[in-house]
């Protein structure tokens, strides 16, 4: 009995160690992205702008739509306005549109439009170390979303989606060396923020991104998501020790939430290039594809329950076969443990 028990152990152990190294790969990542919810929480509201600790108007009510033409060069954020357009070789007229909006309330400022024969060279010139991770990203929208950061920590300034229609100017956000705005239900939308060049929370950005690039077990939203996707900025986020010059631009009833067709007091967010919303993103892909990452789900959630019942049975059938001076012992000691 000892034997056949030292046996089942070594052999849970054998198991637990060979699953350990083939995923090993998954164990950092995995933990910043289980405790983000957790702590990302009750972070983000101590990062909250608000009137009494910045003297800030959430709403803009009290700044003008337009910005002055003389601009303040002196404030952590740079003048300048970020698109990034891969793999669309025509643009749409609902963006072109939004473009012009931005321009005209930013006058002054420099806009930039990152397409596909920029962002190569950009990589392999400033972040060479980054070029395998970038080139091995499997989804358009991976390479989108990564470069932004690298974009962002190099120069500087406002990324915007490029269905995002300016309604007035951001310029009275430059004052915060990085900003974002909420996500719902938790975490930061990276259709929008703004930071001053190097800032540290957007190199933790580019320097994680090899160890999140993971296929997240065949399912294409998933890996996006937690690979370079807003899920994976909010889990950087949360782990930051950068707090004090970080900055969640929020509101009541989602004031500033990004998410679908919806107006807010800086855009009016189109939802055309709603590349995150899983409709729209989960088209993208093939039945076959879908069909493998719900047959993995499925496969998991049925190896976890087997192995659960079986463990269950064997702990009942293990009561039942000892002796009765062996199980008064065995409570005992339980007994006593407890104590």
């Amino acid at each position: 009995m000892r034997w056949n028990w030292s046996r089942r152990r070594s052999f849970r152990i054998g198991v637990g160690a060979i699953l350990a190294y083939f995923l090993r790969n998954y164990i950092y990542p995995t933990f910043i992205i289980l405790q983000c919810p957790f702590t990302e929480t009750w972070r983000l509201r101590r990062l909250r702008i608000s009137h009494q600790r910045d003297h800030f108007d959430i709403t803009f009510n009290s700044y003008p739509i337009e910005l002055p033409l003389a601009i303040n060069t002196s404030l952590p954020v740079p003048p300048i306005i970020h698109h990034v357009i891969l793999g669309m070789p025509e643009v749409p007229n609902s963006w072109k549109a939004a473009r012009k909006a931005c321009q005209a309330v930013h006058p002054g400022y420099n806009f930039t439009i990152w397409t596909d024969a920029e962002v190569g060279h950009f990589v392999a010139r400033e972040f060479p170390g980054m070029v395998n991770t970038w080139q091995s990203y499997r989804y358009t929208i991976q390479r989108a979303d990564s470069i932004r950061y690298m974009i962002m920590y190099k120069y500087g300034g406002i990324f915007l989606d490029s269905d995002l229609h300016c309604l007035r100017s951001l310029d009275p956000l430059r004052r915060f060396p990085f900003v974002a705005p909420a996500a719902r239900p938790i975490g930061l939308s990276n259709g929008f923020f703004m930071a001053a060049p190097g800032h540290p929370l957007l190199k933790a950005l580019v320097e994680n991104l090899p160890y999140f690039n993971i296929n997240w077990f065949g399912i294409p939203y998933a890996t996006v998501m937690f690979s370079t996707g807003c899920h994976y900025m909010s889990s950087i986020h949360s782990i930051s020790p950068y707090a004090a010059d970080l900055r969640v631009l929020w509101g009541p009833n989602n004031l500033h939430r990004l998410s679908g067709h919806v107006r807010t007091p800086l855009f009016e967010h189109l939802g055309s290039s709603s590349w995150h919303s899983d409709t729209a993103f989960l088209s993208k892909f093939s039945k076959r594809e879908l069909c493998f990452s719900l047959f993995i789900v499925m496969a998991i959630i049925g190896c976890v329950a087997i192995y659960a019942g079986r463990w269950k049975k064997k702990k009942k059938k293990l009561n039942l076969t000892l002796p009765v001076s062996s199980q008064i012992k065995r409570n005992t000691s339980l007994s006593n443990r407890a104590l």
